[in-house]
Formats: structure tokens, C-alpha cells, sequence
């Protein structure tokens, strides 16, 4: 099992200055954690911060701290009442000292059996900095504590901090992205290789997401899409072609066409067969196909319905998965454009959500998951209007956008553009030709703020 930390990173820079604000004494500061159990990955999920009162410290100077047992017996109280784990996270300001001391061990071992037979289903960690070189491990019940593998920071970029040689698997950089090596270094090359994506609808805008991906040498994916493919998608999907419009080419799912995500999936594998790739041919609303997302290190929200879009959104934020939603709008009339706009939001801590946008409508949603047999009965009866329309769509436009999603997906693993990259939207107007950064006012009774961090400790609206 590998285990890691997943932060946001103004979560990360203010418990640094809690650590540090009594140099050269030690400090210590709790955190409220969620967790993510998938695959052979455990990971803890930051939700919040705790800073400790200097009246709820025993002992506190520059080799030694100890905390009262009124501030453990007060922040297990919190632990249980919001199903959460617990961080127990200090400072060493002396470089003398970069790793955990004997007094450490004693003292959290104290801890982690008061925690464990007050919560036992709750899990326990610690985090030790010392000058900004870091230390973590896992309090599993009342055996010796195992070590956290990384840190992953999710802000602007994406940072891996790593604890131990298990963090990543060292991959050669071919010759073959040496053009690549050159913006980004052989450093850049191997988070693209390294990284793992999942794309939610592989139409228009993911086929074409998909493809730039693969050549930039991304080598894990999970494609999701419940859809057949169509005659007309021809025009717009990457990856097909007019022998897949006849209906004797093959047979899949017992239909007469392929699916979107085989398609999709053949054709990665023409660009590069040694890399894995995970068709779905299923809808991200249904529970297992959503939590197959929980361990990617981004994903690209490509779908058409807002029921999925609603459900990624909240799996963005609970589980702190940077995920990039793409959207395009083409507006006609009478065989004319008369507008259009392609929108991309990065989903993250940090940044305001689809809710947070209004580019979600709660009343679609609704509609969108209801039972079929249920919706179309209230259709029928005029309650409900017809979901699902046809629109106007042109590849030029939708892989205009998805290119641009692309690019925030280099400054999310490589920060190329510095501070200059914490977008949170962007707005391309199609007519004009002009794109701008856009921002929205976040609420703090938001779904984003609610479910920050929690992880596996709330329900994704999947059936």
C-alpha cells in the first residue's frame, strides 16, 4: 500500500506559518483530514486547519512541545462530530533535529492510542517540518506507525513532495519528445509521463483532448462515455473514420456501431501501444464508474449533461483532483452563427466552482437524474422539457478548446507560466476572437466549501 498527503496550497503556506510563528520554539498545529482508499493507494485529504491556543500547551521550547490533554480531549471531540481524522502536525526549527525525535515517538504513540479507542474507524497521521524538509506517517491502529509516502500540493500547479523512494517510478524520456524536452526539460517530460488523467466524454472536445495528451506522452488514462457512435460524429471525434459508419466493421456491446470510448481508445494505441488505458463505456453518474477517478492527478470534464458535470465538480473539491471542465456553446440561426463561446474552468481549492459560476442549474440536474421511465412520464405530462437536443458543433471550435485545456493541463504539472498560471476561467469568444480570465464570487455555504476535503466521509450524487 502507498500512502500520501493531498493539500491545498494556501492550506499548506498557512500551516507553515503556524509551525514557524514562535522560531526558534516548536510549535504544532491539527488538521481535520478525510480520506481516499483506492487501488493500492491510501491517500488523507486535508479539509481543515487548527491552530492550537499557546494556553492549550504544556511544555514548549526549542527541542520539546507537549500539548495539554484538554486541547486532545477537545480536538477528538471535533474529529467525532464531523467524521473526520486527525493531522498531528509540528515544527523542528533547529536543523540539528530533521527528523522525528524519541519524544515524538513517545508522544504520539500516546496520542494514537487515546485517538484510536475513542474512534477507531478514524484515521490518524502526523506531519513533521523541520526548515521545509518534511516527514509524515501513519498511525494504523495500535501498531508502529508506517511512512507516507508524498505529499501531493494541489494550487496553481501540482507538486509532488515525495517521502520515500516509493514516490514515483523513475521513466526514461525517449528520444522521441526531445522537441518537448526542450520547453519544459526532461523534469516536465516525466510529469507528463508520470500523470495520471481521466477524460469524461471523449466527443468532440475529449477525442481531441485525448489525442494531444497521448502525443505529449501522457501514459495512464481512464476514458468514461456511455455513447454509440454516430454517423455525424465523423466530422468532429479523432480517432474515426468512415469504415466505423458502416455497420458491419464490428461488433461491440451487442450494437451495430463502436463505442465513442473504443474508438478513442484504438486510436491512443495507434499513437503509442505501451501505454494503459481504461475504457468505460458508461456514464460518470454511476457510482464504481465515478470512483475509478480517485486516482487521477487530473481530469478533464468533456461531458455534455450537467448531472455529470455536477457530480465531477463535487469529486473535484472532495477529494482535491484538479479537474478542467470544457465547455462550447455555439449559438445559430437559420443556418448562420450568430455566437458562440468555449469556456474553461479549473476546478480546485482556490478557485469558485461550476455552482459558484450559476453554470450549473439545479433544475436540469433534477431532471437529468431522475429515473428514465420517471422523466419520461413527466415529459409526457409537460412537467419535464426534453433533455437531449441536437447542437451545433464544428471541429475547429471545439479543438480550439480543448487545445487551450490542454495548455492549462502543462501549467497545472509544469507551472510554465508562473504566477501568471493561477487561472481560474477562461472565456473565448468565438465571434470576436478574443479570451478572457474570468473569476466568480465563491460562497461559503457553496457545495465546493462544504465538501472540501471529506473524501470517502460523503456521498457523491451517483446511483
Amino acid at each position: 500500500m502507498i500512502y500520501s498527503i493531498r493539500i491545498d496550497r494556501n492550506d499548506l503556506d498557512a500551516l507553515n506559518n503556524i509551525l514557524f510563528k514562535h522560531t526558534p520554539k516548536e510549535n504544532a498545529a491539527f488538521l481535520l483530514i478525510g480520506k481516499s482508499t483506492t487501488n493500492n493507494i491510501e491517500s488523507f485529504i486535508v479539509r481543515r486547519i487548527i491552530d492550537i491556543p499557546d494556553t492549550d500547551f504544556n511544555i514548549r521550547d526549542g527541542n520539546h512541545l507537549q500539548i495539554s490533554t484538554r486541547a486532545i480531549n477537545a480536538i477528538i471531540s471535533l474529529c467525532e462530530v464531523n467524521h473526520l481524522g486527525l493531522a498531528l502536525c509540528h515544527s523542528h526549527p533547529k536543523p540539528l533535529m530533521s527528523n522525528y525525535s524519541v519524544s515524538d515517538d513517545i508522544g504520539e504513540k500516546r496520542i494514537a492510542n487515546i485517538f484510536h479507542s475513542c474512534l477507531p474507524n478514524l484515521p490518524l497521521i502526523s506531519l513533521l517540518n523541520s526548515d521545509q524538509e518534511y516527514h509524515a506517517r501513519y498511525w494504523a491502529d495500535n501498531s508502529e506507525p508506517k511512512q507516507i509516502d508524498y505529499i501531493k500540493v494541489v494550487g496553481r500547479y501540482i507538486e509532488t513532495i515525495p517521502l520515500s523512494s516509493n514516490t514515483y517510478k523513475k521513466h526514461v524520456v525517449p528520444e522521441l519528445y526531445d522537441r518537448q524536452v526542450l520547453a519544459f526539460g526532461e523534469s516536465g517530460q516525466r510529469r507528463f509521463m508520470e500523470t495520471k488523467v481521466g477524460i469524461i466524454g471523449v466527443g468532440g472536445t475529449g477525442s481531441a483532448v485525448a489525442e494531444q495528451l497521448v502525443r505529449l506522452g501522457v501514459k495512464d488514462f481512464i476514458l468514461i462515455d456511455k455513447d454509440i457512435f454516430d454517423v455525424s460524429n465523423l466530422t468532429r471525434i479523432y480517432g474515426s473514420y468512415q469504415n466505423h459508419t458502416r455497420s458491419y466493421f464490428y461488433n461491440i456491446f451487442n450494437r451495430k456501431r463502436p463505442s465513442k470510448v473504443e474508438i478513442a481508445k484504438r486510436n491512443l494505441y495507434r499513437i503509442n501501444n505501451s501505454i494503459k488505458v481504461l475504457p468505460l463505456f458508461s456514464n460518470v453518474t454511476t457510482t464504481n464508474t465515478c470512483k475509478a477517478l480517485l486516482d487521477r492527478d487530473a481530469i478533464f470534464l468533456c461531458t455534455d449533461d450537467q448531472w455529470g458535470r455536477s457530480v465531477v465538480n463535487q469529486l473535484a473539491y472532495q477529494y482535491l483532483i484538479p479537474t478542467i471542465n470544457i465547455g462550447v456553446r455555439i449559438d445559430s440561426k437559420a443556418e448562420k452563427i450568430t455566437g458562440g463561446t468555449g469556456a474553461l474552468h479549473i476546478l480546485r481549492p482556490g478557485n469558485p466552482c461550476l455552482w459558484c459560476y450559476q453554470y450549473l442549474k439545479a433544475d436540469i440536474v433534477a431532471n437529468e437524474s431522475l429515473h428514465l421511465e420517471e422523466r419520461n412520464k413527466l415529459i409526457g405530462e409537460g412537467y419535464v422539457k426534453g433533455l437531449e437536443t441536437n447542437a451545433p458543433s464544428v471541429i475547429s471550435l471545439t479543438s480550439t478548446i480543448a487545445s487551450m485545456a490542454v495548455t492549462m493541463f502543462l501549467q497545472l504539472t509544469t507551472d510554465f507560466m508562473g504566477s501568471n498560471g493561477n487561472i481560474s476561467a477562461l472565456r473565448h469568444d468565438i465571434l470576436n476572437g478574443t479570451i478572457n480570465r474570468c473569476r466568480s464570487d465563491s460562497s461559503s455555504e457553496c457545495i465546493c466549501k462544504k465538501v472540501k476535503g471529506f473524501g470517502d466521509y460523503k456521498s457523491l450524487n451517483t446511483v
